[in-house]
């Protein structure tokens, strides 16, 4: 008899299965009650990934998450009375908008701040305002199925923002999103925001995200980029070092549009962030850089993937891993040329550097390439330290640990100088450096 293997549910899985179950109704449209259940079906359907899934395959998420934590609530999220005080990007000038534990904290924000052209509104509040538009737009850069994250997001999350950017606006002061994450309790959090630039638009977007506590946080951004816009994003993951942090941002760029992103992936015990990028007309472009660095027993994993759905588009990826420890660094970068996407321009690159034997790095870049007309190539590389420069500053009287800092700080300049603002650059190597000044002699 051939019979299929019914699959096992985990401990956590059967958890989310109650914790959907339980969830009280908010009297939310309609259709997106109707999503809310078909994302849970999805996740239920294929269940937590393990290593047999190849878009998972170097990061265990049915391993690492042996419990579903309950949601926060509303009631905690609003029981915080202040942000956190070391706020890496407090000296900048920028408009601050406030998210505990996924619930926007406009009472918290600095909204005063933002300029003209730009407005802000809770999720929540926005879904029930009948905006016809707000259907059509959310999910859009997803697409059908964007994965588990996705999936868990889409079924759980309650709230997040609407940052609509208006046509032909220029802002100068960048805009922060601060996610914080209180959890006196373990607690689960899941925040779902949509942005829309406007045709010829310029902003400048930072994200960060920090807590405190154990708990297990997602986070969805999607990102609609109008015609000839241009976005600056910058995103900090310093999450709790007991977190399980993932996070997701769908983006989808008009013509002639302009997308610089650049991540810093330094906490949580276990982090994925993915990016996925779709572009919508020709003489679009990316660039995707980043850092990870990792020690203890952390795990960090970026994913990226690009699809160049149109001709005449060009992306590029830099990433820069620096894993001390038992630390352990993941890089997936796919690029994916459709047959009728010419002149494509696309490349990619990981680079890592081992500072402990018990390090790991997994790299695995990927081209899918169905066009003819195209300029594409993909590298990745792995090693430690160069012993001869580090020979060079020691001899000059540098102790060991400081030399070998500067070796880091240099090495992953490259990607920095990604990041167009000179204070933004100049906060993350701060970040960078004070990583680095607690590594164990």
């Amino acid at each position: 008899m051939n019979m299929a293997l019914k699959r096992v549910k985990t401990e956590a899985e059967t958890a989310l299965e109650r914790q959907f179950a339980g969830r009280v109704e908010t009297g939310e449209p309609d259709w997106l009650a109707a999503r809310r259940r078909q994302a849970f079906e999805r996740l239920a359907a294929a269940g937590l990934p393990n290593r047999r899934v190849e878009a998972w395959r170097f990061t265990d998420l049915r391993r690492h998450m042996g419990a579903a934590f309950p949601p926060a609530g509303r009631a905690a999220a609003e029981a915080v009375s202040k942000i956190p005080g070391d706020n890496p990007f407090g000296a900048l000038e920028s408009a601050r908008i406030v998210l505990v534990n996924g619930f926007p904290r406009f009472d918290l924000s600095d909204l005063d701040r933002l300029p003209e052209g730009i407005t802000v509104r809770s999720l929540d509040e926005a879904v029930r305002g009948k905006d016809g538009k707000l259907e059509e737009m959310l999910g859009r850069a997803l697409g059908d199925d964007g994965g588990t994250i996705a999936a868990l997001n889409g079924a759980f999350a309650e709230d997040g923002v609407v940052i609509r950017i208006a046509e032909e606006t220029r802002i100068e002061t960048p805009v922060h999103l601060m996610f914080v994450n209180d959890a006196r309790e373990p607690v689960s959090s899941h925040t779902r925001n949509l942005i829309l630039v406007g045709a010829g638009a310029r902003v400048s977007l930072i994200e960060s995200h920090v807590g405190s506590g154990g708990y297990q946080a997602s986070a969805l951004s999607e990102m609609l980029i109008g015609e000839g816009a241009e976005v600056d994003h910058v995103k900090l993951q310093d999450q709790s070092p007991a977190a399980t942090h993932l996070d997701l941002m769908a983006v989808r760029l008009g013509a002639s549009s302009a997308l610089r992103t650049f991540t810093l992936a330094k906490g949580a015990a276990l982090a994925r962030s993915e990016l996925r990028v779709t572009f919508d007309g020709p003489r679009g472009t990316l660039d995707a850089s980043g850092a990870l660095l990792a020690r203890g027993t952390q795990h960090l994993d970026a994913t990226l993937f690009v699809d160049h759905a149109v001709p005449e588009c060009t992306s590029r990826q830099l990433y820069k891993s620096v894993l001390d420890g038992a630390a352990r660094g993941v890089f997936q970068g796919r690029i994916l040329v459709r047959p009728h996407a010419q002149k494509t321009d696309g490349r990619q690159s990981s680079r890592a550097l081992l500072l402990s034997e018990r390090a790991e790095m997994d790299s695995k870049p990927q081209l899918e390439i169905f066009a003819d007309d195209v300029q594409c190539a993909h590298g990745s590389t792995t090693g430690k330290l160069d012993e001869e420069p580090l020979f060079y500053l020691r001899a000059r009287g540098i102790p060991k640990k400081e030399a070998e800092s500067l070796l880091v700080i240099a090495f992953i300049a490259e990607a920095l100088e990604q990041v167009q603002d000179e204070k933004v650059r100049a906060a993350l190597q701060r970040i960078g450096e004070g990583w680095l000044a607690g590594r164990e002699a």
